[in-house]
């Protein structure tokens, strides 16, 4: 059974495109310059050779990193294979450094894992390499870490591990900081070349822009798709990240139109908006009153008649923000 598209998944999909995932690398880590590049079917060489024997280590990994790939490094002795691993983020999380060391020591200790099963059954550990479980000349590939932060308020969480710590001082020359790569999607200045990515952080930064009303950004977005026409793929992924709650598997039917995903967007945007005024509306009138003694009975008339609820609507926010008795 094909899988439900959910907001998550989507933007996993997006990420999982290679050029997408090896443009934003090279923006963020080598201002634009080409230096991380994806294997292709053509590249024969022995670095290619290690990322193909490679590659179906990532399958482990996926379960608990959001998006992981192994790509070729241009380096002085030649391309050389390391992990790429991308963390989106939509809120922000005090507890950041810890959960990026935890995910990197995960990605290491598989691959030592996976790197020891090579002995498994044989005699050619010996001594301090056995107790190792690995060759003194072993050795695995580096890991990398970006956290993609999407959200309209900035980002005041910590950056390295001391951010968390209260460390007396004579012991700070002594305690690591593991610091971590952050990207604020909001207002990021990347030297994308791949179109997708430059599209879709460009409209990000529009959706994110806390200045900007509801009305003032959603004019924008569609002035910004009507003048560069960004693919199909790119306004699915930002609904997604939007969180917007739409049927995401129908759009990938090819008769679907960029003017259906906006219109959709927009009307599930316009529903989230009357629902919280409508809940803002509703703990107003109950809370009132039930400071004035009225009867459960009585308050729920008052929700359908005042908001124009259906009954069971009006039971239902009875239930939920009515106040118990003592």
């Amino acid at each position: 059974m094909k899988e439900k598209l959910t907001p998550d998944v989507v933007l996993k999909n997006y990420w999982d495109g290679d050029d997408e995932f090896t443009d934003f690398f090279n923006a963020v880590l080598f201002d634009g310059d080409c230096v991380i590049h994806s294997l292709n079917d053509t590249e024969r060489d022995t670095a290619a050779a290690v990322v193909l024997e490679n590659k179906e280590k990532t399958s482990s990994f996926e379960n608990f990193r959001d998006n992981i790939k192994i790509q070729l490094l241009s380096a002085d002795s030649g391309a050389k294979p390391a992990l790429f691993c991308l963390e989106s983020q939509s809120y922000i999380n005090y507890s950041m450094p810890v959960k990026v060391m935890g995910y990197n020591y995960g990605t290491y200790d598989k691959q030592l894992r996976k790197n020891s099963e090579r002995y498994t059954g044989t005699d050619s550990l010996k001594g301090n390499e056995y107790l190792s479980s690995m060759r003194k000349e072993d050795r695995f590939m580096p890991v990398v870490t970006i956290v993609l932060y999407y959200n309209k308020e900035a980002w005041d969480g910590p950056s390295n591990l001391k951010d968390i710590l209260d460390i007396p001082s004579p012991l700070k020359g002594y305690v690591s900081d593991h610091p971590f790569l952050l990207i604020e999607a909001r207002d990021c200045e990347l030297k994308l070349h791949n179109t997708n990515n430059i599209h879709f952080f460009r409209m990000l930064q529009i959706a994110l822009n806390s200045k900007l009303s509801s009305r003032e950004g959603k004019a924008k977005l569609k002035q910004y798709a009507d003048e560069h026409r960004p693919s199909k793929k790119v306004l699915i992924t930002l609904a997604g990240v939007l969180g917007t709650a739409i049927d995401y598997n129908k759009y990938e039917r090819e008769d679907i139109t960029m003017e259906t995903i906006f219109d959709d967007m927009f009307m599930e945007w316009e529903a989230k908006g009357e629902a919280r005024g409508e809940v803002k509306g509703a703990k107003g009138l109950i809370e009132t009153c039930q400071e004035l003694g009225c009867s459960d009975q009585y308050i729920i008339e008052k929700l359908q008649t005042k908001l124009n609820l259906a009954r069971s609507k009006a039971v239902e926010f009875m239930e939920k923000y009515g106040k118990q008795p003592a």
